[in-house]
């Protein structure tokens, strides 16, 4: 399966029998690594549209997922998943925002772990520009990838806020829970699954840390006006 992925790259085109052929033994291969399953997700939508007997260029988003598919299963231990149950505990660790009013991009958030009061709070707020981001324009108007700015904004609550006291020992994994008010990430998280670029690649990259933790993230959905902490923050408010 990893030459085979090699090999697609180094021609830039596949022939789409093929890779129908490859997805049936990515899905056996995929069957235990619930990292890497939900990422077969894109390339299913785009074979699916596709003539099976064209030799065709994979778009971005299925050409990310082949990649690192291949890394995944080329790294030591990237056909190994542990088989100990996820623990059913949750804490509530942080709460997340994302903003997007023109060129004012901001993604912010602060930790709530154990009932933290805002004030007692680590948090963040970062601005994004076209320098540091140029992702945000992939679409036109950066409020048209707001979903990905948003996941964006929890997976920096990941690096910030999930460190060695949320961490797996890599016997059982920990799950932990955030909180933001964008629904549809919600359910994207929890099934580590989408089909819209460049949301999907942030999916990869939470699935990234979150096993480099040997953790879970729950992402819960709370209602604007419950996320009001977070809001402030993306507002440059931060006397709270």
């Amino acid at each position: 399966l990893i030459k085979w992925m090699q090999d697609a790259k180094a021609t830039a085109s596949v022939l789409v029998r093929d890779l129908v052929a490859v997805l049936g033994r990515l899905g056996f291969a995929a069957g235990p690594l619930e990292r890497i399953r939900p990422f077969l997700s894109c390339i299913y939508s785009w074979v699916s549209v596709v003539p099976a007997g064209a030799c065709l260029q994979p778009p971005p988003a299925v050409s990310l997922c082949l990649d690192w598919i291949a890394l995944k299963l080329a790294r030591p231990g990237g056909r190994m998943a542990p088989c100990k149950p996820i623990t059913g505990k949750t804490m509530e660790i942080f709460r997340t925002d994302a903003k997007a009013e023109g060129d004012d991009v901001v993604v912010a958030g602060w930790e709530c772990r154990g009932g933290t009061l805002p004030v007692n709070a680590r948090w963040f707020a970062i601005r994004l520009t076209p320098t540091n981001s140029p992702w945000m324009y992939c679409r036109g108007e950066p409020y048209r990838v707001i979903a990905a700015l948003e996941l964006f904004a929890t997976l920096f609550g990941v690096l910030a806020f999930m460190s060695d006291d949320t961490r797996g020992d890599g016997s059982a994994a920990i799950t932990g829970s955030a909180s933001t008010d964008n629904k549809g990430n919600a359910y994207a998280a929890a099934r580590l699954m989408t089909t819209k670029f460049p949301l999907n690649a942030f999916v990869m990259e939470l699935s990234e840390q979150l096993e480099a933790r040997h953790s879970w993230l729950k992402l819960d959905w709370v209602p604007r006006h419950q996320n009001e902490e977070a809001d402030a923050l993306t507002n440059g408010q931060y006397g709270g």
